[in-house]
């Protein structure tokens, strides 16, 4: 009897070991997402600062007058 108890066992560790890289995939997954999001708000960060300042030296060249 003991052989069906260790079999149990050693099943319930393989579900353990499993829902635990279940989780912590889904955390990585989250956390990826959360850097994806992060480098799409720096990325629209920068190019609005490229705009404005394209912008600048247009009106810069416009108003200016010798």
């Amino acid at each position: 009897m003991e052989t069906g108890s260790k079999i149990i066992h050693q099943s319930r560790q393989r579900g353990r070991k499993l829902r635990m890289k279940t989780k912590a995939g889904m955390r990585r997954q989250r956390g990826g997402q959360a850097a994806a999001a992060g480098g799409f708000s720096r990325s629209l960060k920068e190019q609005r600062s490229k705009v404005y300042i394209a912008m600048r030296c247009v009106v810069m060249l416009l108003r200016w007058h010798d």
